[in-house]
């Protein structure tokens, strides 16, 4: 269950990025920019540090 939670908040926060991306340039919306961008970097982060423990288990 976890795992779903996680890999929806990835998929979400790429979304918000890619979304981000077409946004910036159109609005110059920095701050959501940069949100997106933080959170999406934070969560490829966690999502590889839980991947690599998972394959050290095995």
């Amino acid at each position: 269950m976890k795992d779903t939670i996680v890999l929806g908040l990835y998929v979400l926060a790429t979304i918000l990025a890619l979304l981000s991306a077409i946004i910036y340039p159109l609005t110059g919306m920095k701050i959501i920019f940069s949100i997106a961008t933080v959170l999406y970097a934070w969560m490829s982060y966690a999502y590889y540090s839980k991947y690599k423990k998972g394959k050290q288990r095995k």
